[in-house]
């Protein structure tokens, strides 16, 4: 399991499941058309830690998806932020054979004044869920 699969995973359940009782739209970073209508969904930043063996088998990854609104703002952002928490938090994803479990760490509400938008930084967790045999 690598980073790129993990991204790629959580970019499926993110795209396909409800969050504030409608499928988001989700983007990479940089890849937003421009004059995009809120709400929606952005994967930014990621970080990869590494374990104790010095191999991909413990290495614990970090996510930021940005939320963006530009009608409904702060509690916007906060609903869909509840709802990929409800989705994703304290649970296990499959990504290929292997699985690994997500987490909320922080959360960060921005108004962004040049635009007038509001902006959710999520920030989740993730780490490698060792399977039988392995």
């Amino acid at each position: 399991m690598n980073e790129n699969e993990i991204l790629a995973a959580i970019y499926g359940a993110l795209s396909s499941s409800p969050l504030n009782g409608t499928i988001c739209r989700v983007y990479d970073q940089g890849a937003v058309p421009d004059e995009e209508p809120g709400p929606y969904i952005v994967l930014g930043n990621s970080q990869a830690v590494q374990g104790e063996l010095q191999n991909e088998s413990e290495r614990a990854y970090s996510l930021d998806i940005h939320i963006w609104s530009s009608r409904k703002g702060r509690k916007e952002c906060q609903a869909i932020a509840r709802d990929i928490d409800s989705l994703l938090g304290d649970k296990s994803l499959s990504v290929g054979d292997s699985s690994c479990w997500i987490w909320f760490e922080e959360l960060q509400l921005l108004f962004d004044e040049s635009s007038n938008w509001w902006h959710g930084i999520l920030t989740l967790r993730t780490e490698f869920v060792r399977q039988e045999g392995m």
